[in-house]
């Protein structure tokens, strides 16, 4: 497979940050950090176009809190500021990472979801007498950044684009160079792209 040219000037793209502050913003109207960056907003991107050409964009503020449905787990939420380059590095690399996953992948993808993965497996319940539930137990807390940014270098070729994934991803560790965080925006979540070949 070819390398993607995607480039820090892509995803810094003044255009490509406005629509990615759009995007991270919805459903969070009246949140103060969101009403803030937006009485700022040509400002704030024009400062995050700058951290992101230079290396310095903030990466790891995430807020932590602990869920228990549908199992116990601890979500950590993006700060807003880092949600919108997540989404500006999503609007160039997500349809590059979108090329490999198989066909019955249904999270974080366009136009899957949970209704299209119910519809299929009520059409595989017709055809087939059985199935298999599983559930690979601290799967996100064994994710090997090594082995994901080797994977990445062989999709993108950019040494920018690379460095910064490199940076976000290395933000979080439940170990030594392992761990992803469950409920970061897109990017830290790439996973979705090798979900057999990063994990334990």
């Amino acid at each position: 497979m070819r390398r993607s040219a995607v480039s820090l000037a892509d995803i810094a793209d003044f255009h490509n940050l406005a629509r990615a502050f759009h995007f991270a913003a919805r459903g969070k109207r009246g949140r103060s950090d969101v009403e803030s960056f937006r009485d700022k907003l040509d400002s704030e991107l024009a400062t995050l176009r700058a951290d992101i050409l230079d290396g310095t964009v903030s990466v790891g503020a995430a807020r932590s809190f602990r869920i228990r449905d549908p199992k116990p787990g601890i979500i950590h939420a993006p700060a807003f500021r880092e949600r919108v380059p997540h989404h500006a590095i999503m609007a160039h690399a997500g349809p590059v990472l979108d090329r490999a996953p198989i066909f019955d992948t249904y999270a974080c993808r366009t136009g899957k979801g949970s209704l299209a993965a119910v519809r299929r497996v009520l059409d595989h319940a017709g055809h087939f007498s059985w199935f298999t539930q599983i559930d690979i137990a601290g799967y996100f807390a064994h994710i090997d950044h090594g082995v994901l940014l080797g994977l990445l270098a062989r999709t993108f070729k950019d040494a920018g684009p690379m460095a910064l994934f490199g940076r976000i991803i290395g933000a979080h560790r439940d170990g030594p160079g392992r761990g992803l965080p469950i409920g970061a925006s897109d990017l830290a979540q790439c996973r979705y792209g090798w979900p057999d070949r990063v994990g334990p």
